[in-house]
């Protein structure tokens, strides 16, 4: 779990150069820099930039231990969960994009994992001490080299305190033919004690360029870019959502 203050949640989300200007603009929000910041649960959305510690062999080696994912029903929404073949289950799925082997990061992260058993009914984790069953019946197994995406994608993200509030949107558009584009957007506004409500708004820069999805992996390929590698899960039959490293995406209509 990680803990941010909203100018260090800008600027994990928007890099450096943005997030100093946010930073410099909190800091004239004594309130807001006094108040207890939310806890989000998991790092921000994919985004430009975005580095994995794991290498390409590792992060291979750790997938190819799935037997397959599961989806169970949080506050937030529904979350993908890692199910084993050694029966352990990964409930912060994002977290093999640093791990350098799935024993290092059951070690380091052992609240963030749990085991699983096929039940009658369905599948079953344990997390906490306690069995409970899936929210949802159905599982994904990786996804066919070349899958096509078709629509666009957008992920939410709001982060209040008693006196600021940071609102940011993600959107990914995937053509069939491969091809791809993004683009972000983050507003924050806060409490002044001589200037209420004073705000502060900015777009990340738009990308496009090509996609590919290979099991449980997409790369994005920006043109000019340095190419990305992330996560990606799909409910098996719908076609309105998806996770990218474990933040969900619904499809706009």
């Amino acid at each position: 779990m990680t803990w941010f203050r909203l100018p260090q949640l800008v600027a994990a989300i928007f890099g450096r150069n943005l997030g100093a200007t946010c930073t410099a603009f909190f800091l004239c929000c004594s309130a807001a820099a006094q108040s207890k910041p939310p806890e989000l649960g998991r790092p921000g959305p994919a985004r430009a930039g975005a580095q994995t510690q794991a290498s390409a062999e590792q992060l291979s080696r750790s997938l190819a231990q799935i037997e397959a994912v599961g989806f169970r029903n949080r506050m937030e929404g529904p979350r993908p969960v890692a199910l084993f073949h050694s029966g352990d289950a990964l409930f912060e799925i994002h977290n093999l994009l640093r791990a350098t082997s799935v024993e290092a990061d059951r070690a380091e992260h052992p609240k963030d994992w749990g085991r699983w058993k096929r039940a009658a009914g369905g599948i079953e984790v344990l997390e906490g001490g306690q069995w409970a069953k899936l929210s949802y019946p159905k599982t994904m197994q990786p996804l066919p080299a070349g899958f096509a995406l078709s629509g666009e994608f957008e992920h939410l993200v709001n982060s209040v305190t008693p006196d600021s509030n940071l609102g940011a949107q993600f959107r990914y558009s995937f053509r069939p033919d491969g091809r791809f584009s993004s683009n972000r957007f983050v507003g924050v506004s806060a409490d002044l004690e001589h200037y209420p409500m004073v705000t502060a708004q900015s777009r990340g820069p738009a990308l496009e360029g090509r996609y590919h999805v290979d099991g449980y992996l997409i790369r994005l390929e920006p043109a000019g870019g340095k190419p990305e590698t992330h996560l990606i899960c799909t409910y098996p039959g719908s076609a309105t959502i998806i996770w990218i490293d474990g933040s969900d995406y619904t499809k706009r209509k």
